[in-house]
């Protein structure tokens, strides 16, 4: 199954090169977390259906590609991909998230300590 169309292709299957490029919140979220459930969890295909959902679909891949991130770990990441990425961007994706996992354990450590503190309360 083919995913990812150019630009002349999205132009004769919509009949114009207008497009809308803003996503509503309201709209991202669901949708992200639609393609995470429907590719079951694997960041590669989750990112692939957004972005070719359309509309606000960098928003839509990388959220949904996030999640299924966070839920399966980077083995099913394609380290091609990540590749074409840092060159096209000039930024190593590896190193900024390893950059952050301290404040991100941070933060998860944070958020247990509140949890636990809430048991507490509730008894």
């Amino acid at each position: 199954m083919r995913h990812l169309f150019s630009s002349e292709e999205l132009i004769e299957r919509r009949g114009t090169d207008k497009f809308s490029i803003s996503c509503d919140p309201l709209e991202l979220v669901p949708v992200s977390l639609a393609f995470f459930y429907i590719e079951k969890g694997d960041p590669m295909k989750a990112m692939i259906a957004g972005a070719n959902f359309g509309r606000d679909c960098d928003g839509i891949a990388g959220f949904a590609a996030s999640i299924a991130g966070a839920f399966r770990g980077s083995a099913k990441i394609d380290m091609d991909m990540v590749e074409k990425v840092n060159k096209a961007n000039n930024f190593n994706l590896m190193k900024q998230a390893e950059d952050m996992q301290p404040a991100i354990i941070n933060t998860m450590r944070d958020k247990e300590r509140s949890v636990q503190s809430i048991k507490k309360l509730l008894g």
